[in-house]
């Protein structure tokens, strides 16, 4: 089991505590998860990745409780197996795609050796940055582009799961099934199991093969499927 929930409440600001009553997910699978809002979501990823702990409940990540992971260096490379889809994540603006992206391997961009750029441009294949973008700066590129820029540097690391934070909104309405499809495919080629917040039912439903909706005063997980799921 790559991640495991039970019985989680916390009181971080809201008009509710944060709560979920069983959420799973086994290695290599994909789950979406409807029903967690922006606010609630960054806490969720805190939660989850042992960077904070619950008020209440049990949180397991790669098989260990998060509240075992007392040491920063043992913290620090439990972070590396994870990589995380976010408009939180930092990109610079003024630098290129090709040197963005090549701040996963190095901070020696200008000018970046030809190892380091055959690895981004490796990378940009696989996320579907466009190769023709690399040499543009960031700020000058469409939003898509820089949606796949996000999770080219998340996955850069060899994550084993992939939290997507509401990273829809990195890109356009139209382009967010694309995109989940995207992520879906990075995740099943590199065998990563992956939780995925949003708000977008399209999104949630290409970017994952299980979705489920949360009740938020119960924290209970209802499943989306049959004809059901067309009519959310």
């Amino acid at each position: 089991m790559t991640l495991g929930v039970e019985r989680l409440r916390t009181q971080y600001g809201g008009l509710r505590p944060l709560r979920i009553e069983s959420l799973h997910v086994a290695e290599g699978q994909r789950v979406s998860l409807v029903g967690v809002d922006g606010p609630a979501a960054e806490v969720l990823v805190g939660l989850l990745t042992g960077a904070t702990l619950p008020d209440e409940g049990v949180i397991h990540l790669f098989g260990r409780e998060t509240t075992t992971i007392t040491d920063p260096a043992d913290w620090f490379e439990t972070l590396d197996r994870v990589g995380i889809v976010s408009a939180r994540a930092a990109l610079v603006g003024e630098l290129s795609v090709a040197q963005n992206l090549g701040l996963a391997f190095t901070l020696s961009v200008d000018p970046m050796d030809d190892e380091v750029l055959s690895d981004v441009r490796r990378l940009a294949v696989e996320a579907g940055v466009p190769l023709d973008d690399l040499d543009k700066p960031l700020g000058a590129v469409a939003r898509p582009t820089i949606a796949r820029c996000h999770l080219a540097k998340a996955v850069a690391v060899s994550p084993s799961l992939l939290i997507i934070e509401h990273a829809n909104a990195l890109t356009t309405a139209a382009d967010a099934p694309a995109f989940g499809r995207d992520i879906a495919r990075v995740a099943d080629g590199r065998r990563a199991s992956l939780l995925a917040m949003t708000a977008d039912d399209s999104f949630a439903r290409a970017v994952a093969s299980r979705v489920l909706s949360l009740d938020p005063p119960t924290g209970r997980l209802v499943a989306q499927s049959g004809w059901r799921s067309w009519f959310r």
